[in-house]
């Protein structure tokens, strides 16, 4: 109560965190196996990366339209990275799975 709902906030995150690096050090440990690999951290690297680059980008339309827009380039620019940099198998797959069914 002292820090209110800041505090309420912090304690949350404090939980999740040590939660979550607990059954990471679990599994490291029982299993010798990490959920991470080297394209985890390009795919956070390039979602950092273009939503930075597109957080100062201001439409003048109604804000609601503004958020919708920018999603959509994030999204389209994303599908298209990791496309054309082939880091995700998978998805890489699903698009070429949509693109010759657009053909």
């Amino acid at each position: 109560p002292l820090y209110g709902l800041e505090g309420s906030a912090f304690a949350t995150f404090i939980a999740v965190f040590i939660y979550n690096t607990t059954k990471l050090v679990f599994v490291k440990q029982k299993f010798n196996i990490l959920p991470y690999s080297a394209a985890t951290y390009k795919v956070l690297l390039l979602i950092l990366l273009m939503s930075l680059s597109l957080y100062f980008l201001d439409f003048s339309f109604h804000p609601i339209l503004n958020i919708s827009l920018k999603s959509l380039i994030i999204a389209i620019g994303y599908l298209t990275l990791i496309y054309r940099l082939n880091i995700s198998e998978d998805i890489s797959n699903q698009v070429k799975k949509y693109l010759r069914f657009l053909k």
